[in-house]
Order: C-alpha cells, then sequence, then structure tokens
C-alpha cells in the first residue's frame, strides 16, 4: 500500500484536516451493469477532503489487503489494538472505590508488571467478585488513567513493605 496515502493529514488545496476514506467500485470492463463478475470490477480506496471534496490519495484494494496481510502491519496493529483491564476486587474494597474513597487498586508488582509494562488500555472494568454478564451493579467502568509503582505495606500483603503497581481507579 502506498504508505504516502497514510501520511497525509491535511488537503493539498484548502488545508483541511476534515478527510474521509471512502470505497468506489469502478467498472474496468464494457460490459453493462448486471452482467458483471467480480474480475471485471475494481475495488478502490479514495481520500477525500470533507471541506473542498478534493481527491487526495486512491489505493486499489489488493494493495489494502496486501498491506493488512504484511507480517509487520499486522505485528503493529496487535501493539496499538484497544484492550481493557479487567479487575475482580473484594466486595469491600469495590465498595471503597464506588464510594470514592479508595483512588488505587493494588496489585503485586512481581505479578502484575508484565501485565501492565508498555499497555494502553482504553478502560479498567472493576467487579465486585466474579459477576454473572448483565450483572451491572457489580461492574464499575472507569477510563485508564494508568499506574504508578509504590511500595505500601498492606494488610493484604503481609507485614513487610512490597512494591505494587497502583492502578489509578478514581
Amino acid at each position: 500500500m502506498n504508505i504516502k496515502a497514510l501520511a497525509i493529514i491535511a488537503c493539498k488545496v484548502c488545508g483541511s484536516t476534515e478527510l474521509t476514506w471512502q470505497t468506489s467500485i469502478i467498472n474496468r470492463s464494457n460490459i453493462q451493469q448486471g452482467r458483471l463478475n467480480t474480475s471485471d470490477v475494481e475495488c478502490l480506496f479514495v481520500l477525500g477532503c470533507d471541506h473542498c471534496s478534493e481527491t487526495l490519495a486512491t489505493v486499489s484494494a489488493d494493495k489494502v489487503a496486501g498491506f493488512m496481510n504484511d507480517k509487520k502491519t499486522v505485528a503493529a496493529l496487535r501493539k496499538i489494538a484497544v484492550a481493557d483491564l479487567h479487575l475482580n476486587l473484594k466486595g469491600e474494597y469495590f465498595d471503597q472505590i464506588r464510594a470514592g474513597t479508595k483512588l488505587f487498586e493494588y496489585r503485586a508488582k512481581s505479578t502484575w508488571w508484565k501485565r501492565l509494562e508498555g499497555r494502553q488500555f482504553d478502560r479498567v472494568f472493576i467487579k465486585r467478585g466474579y459477576p454473572r454478564a448483565g450483572d451491572v451493579d457489580k461492574i464499575i467502568e472507569r477510563p485508564w488513567r494508568g499506574f504508578e509503582v509504590q511500595t505500601i505495606t498492606h494488610p493484604h500483603f503481609g507485614p513487610q513493605p512490597i512494591e505494587v503497581c497502583a492502578i489509578r481507579v478514581n
């Protein structure tokens, strides 16, 4: 695929940043409509300006498919794919978060670091225990606000200070 087409962020004619990809089917044969086979038509992706209607780029569907099937592209897309983080909590901690008195949910760094390091989530689902599907009273949805490493002492982790991933849930 023409990578230059993906780099276009503004219209070269009017400067607008309101751009939209559309599809177009082109009849590449002299066969009339209604008698066409799939080999008679071509699908194109067209990048146009929403402000002045200028066509900025045209890419064939075959090139798009080749780009999407490329191993490097697939690997890059998997890295940026959005994800949700699900946290199952004891009732007392869930209630504190719902009441707004608990700002962080703590997870031992030794086991959670690899799950969180370098990841970007869209949302955090905080659950009271393991609720049944559709039990919305036991699920809180919050935007992902990141985490930080802290050293805390907490009865749940024992009497010694421990490094934790403090996941922001306020």
